[in-house]
């Protein structure tokens, strides 16, 4: 079955959570063993029910499971509740309660992994990503194919941009 340009759409209800950061800890007792933990409440659990709902919509969309290993693009929309932050009625989704953009990425970056829809977050090559505040928290996922010829002629032009705009330079 051929995979269409538009891999998978889905939504994901409940609140976005951040990717954490991992913090060593010592067990206690004769044994001493280093554990990790997320330092982030819920970061865990939040992968792991996007995890689960890419992998539930994988497999009714191609009825199999996928292991992507192509080049990809990631578009996600975060939604928040205005109500769970306490901001004044005008904010964007600013709030250190909200989390960094990029740190939300990377949680959705390792569900993706762990669900087993691409083979590593390696092969996401572009991510288009924002942050809304709606009455129903939740991220909107859209996975894309990237044509290899449109991205080296992407890079190219960014490339010759770039090139082009240090010649103006004094």
């Amino acid at each position: 079955m051929e995979i269409p340009s538009t891999v998978l759409r889905t939504w994901v209800p409940g609140r976005p959570r951040t990717k954490g950061s991992m913090k060593a800890y010592c067990s206690r007792g004769r044994d001493h063993k280093l554990i990790w933990k997320e330092q982030v409440a819920e970061s865990g659990s939040w992968r792991k029910k996007v995890a689960a709902n890419v992998q539930r919509m994988a497999r009714a969309t191609y009825g199999r499971d996928l292991k992507l290993d192509q080049p990809l693009e990631l578009r996600a929309v975060y939604f928040f509740r205005r109500e769970d932050e306490d901001l004044p009625k005008g904010a964007r989704p600013t709030a250190m309660t909200v989390g960094d953009l990029d740190k939300l990425d990377r949680n959705i970056l390792d569900a993706l992994t762990s669900s087993g829809v691409i083979k590593d977050d390696r092969f996401i090559v572009r991510i288009m990503s924002e942050k809304r505040w709606a009455d129903q928290a939740g991220v909107q996922l859209l996975l894309m194919q990237v044509d290899e010829a449109e991205l080296m002629a992407a890079q190219g032009a960014v490339y010759w941009a770039w090139y082009e705009g240090l010649e103006l330079l004094p």
